[in-house]
This record gives C-alpha cells, sequence and structure tokens, in this order.
C-alpha cells in the first residue's frame, strides 16, 4: 500500500479520473469492510469487530491491507500499461 496507494493517488488526479477519485475511495472502504468481516468470519468470529481479540484483530486487519495493497498496485499496473495505447 505504500507504493500503490499514492500512486493510484496520482493517477486519478492527473488523468480523466479525477471525477471519480471520492467513488474510488468509497468502494475501496466498502471492499475492505467487507473483507475485514469476510476474515473475521473465516476465523471463526461472529460478532462486533471491536469485540474481536487483538491477536485475531491484527492477522485480519493485516490480510486486508496485503489484498488492498495488491489491488492498488493491479490497478495503478493495469492503468499505466493501457495509458501507453490511447
Amino acid at each position: 500500500m505504500t507504493f500503490g496507494s499514492p500512486l493510484g493517488g496520482r493517477i486519478y488526479d492527473r488523468y480523466h479520473f479525477r471525477h471519480n477519485s471520492a467513488l474510488g475511495m468509497s468502494q475501496g472502504v466498502s471492499i475492505s469492510t467487507r473483507n475485514l468481516s469476510l476474515q473475521l468470519d473465516l476465523a471463526g468470529y461472529h460478532g462486533p469487530a471491536i469485540d474481536a481479540k487483538p491477536q485475531l484483530l491484527s492477522l485480519t486487519i493485516s490480510n486486508v491491507m496485503i489484498i488492498a495493497a495488491a489491488l492498488c498496485l493491479m490497478g495503478a499496473a493495469a492503468f499505466l500499461r493501457n495509458r501507453g495505447g490511447s
């Protein structure tokens, strides 16, 4: 996420996706929240995330961050790859 998120933000700000940045960020938050719930469910925890044990939250949040980082990098790479052809 250290590289993918700023790169994605720069692409949104610099090119024609400028008006979609708020939509993209809200979708990212929604997907991350859903992914956190899914990860907690797969770990066998059913309840509010705030009541989960710190070790479980640490594991699930790190998984969510890794997935988010991969999605940021894939989106940035896809844009940079397709930018040259148009």
